[in-house]
């Protein structure tokens, strides 16, 4: 616990040598506050004054209630010794629980957690309901109005398409639609004759012409030669390249290509 926190947190509890240090420090500010032009400031010094009582009280195992003994004549010096003398208690009491704090902590936590995400999800905007999604495939935030319009949209970033529903609770689902070039080539990806297929030669082709034919139609959809072309066309290539590369490792695997 740093200094700010032992003079002004009412939170958690301290130790007998935190307690002395902070309690000296306290009274000389009070006398020298008393003594200067600034008195006025004298009741800012109860703050600390209190609050490292209740700390105290904590860690002893007692009511932090009881730091109210510290403004009745005579029994207030006899408090304040007490709490410097008596020895903390280690295991958690009814007073105090690292556990119950800690889980407290975690609550808040996931409370600021939980209203920041129902800020950046829920949005009012010229009277009109809106929520923020996210897009599957490039993570950009997209805007939707409520109610749903369909069931699918497209991202303006990447081009690329998605489906979207809502359940009955209110939460919106987005899933990554499956593109129709990357359907197509799983589904030449399917059968020996449509590895052939996709490298652009006939099955009756030798190991060193699948070889050859996989080194031509790879180079056509190398990232040097798409990477100044639009978003769409960059996903076409690499579905492209992805599907070269099964074929010629499925047909390589069988023994069809060197």
């Amino acid at each position: 616990m740093n200094v700010f926190s032992i003079l002004f947190s009412f939170k958690g509890k301290i130790g007998r040598l935190p307690y002395w240090l902070s309690m000296l420090g306290v009274f000389l500010a009070i006398g020298f506050l008393a003594e200067s032009k600034l008195e006025g400031f004298v009741l800012l010094a109860f703050i600390p004054y209190f609050a490292i009582q209740i700390k105290r009280s904590r860690d002893i195992g007692w009511s932090g209630w009881l730091s109210l003994l510290s403004v009745v004549p005579i029994a207030q010096f006899i408090w304040l010794i007490v709490l410097g003398v008596k020895n903390s208690k280690k295991e958690e009491n009814s007073f105090y629980s690292e556990r119950a704090e800690e889980s407290q902590q975690e609550y808040q936590g996931s409370n600021f957690k939980q209203e920041k995400q129902k800020k950046e999800n829920d949005g009012f905007q010229n009277g009109v309901n809106e929520r923020i999604i996210r897009c599957p495939s490039c993570k950009k935030k997209i805007r939707v109005r409520l109610p749903l319009q369909g069931k699918k949209g497209k991202c303006v970033a990447c081009l690329s398409s998605f489906s979207i529903s809502m359940d009955e609770h209110g939460n919106l689902k987005v899933d990554k639609e499956t593109d129709d070039t990357e359907s197509k080539a799983s589904q030449g990806r399917s059968t020996i004759a449509g590895y052939f297929k996709v490298l652009g030669i006939e099955p009756s082709a030798t190991p060193d012409e699948v070889r050859a034919a996989y080194k031509r139609k790879i180079r056509e959809y190398h990232p040097d030669k798409v990477w100044g072309l639009g978003e769409k066309l960059k996903q076409v290539a690499d579905a492209e390249s992805k599907a070269i590369n099964a074929a010629y490792t499925a047909l390589k695997s069988k023994g069809l290509a060197n």
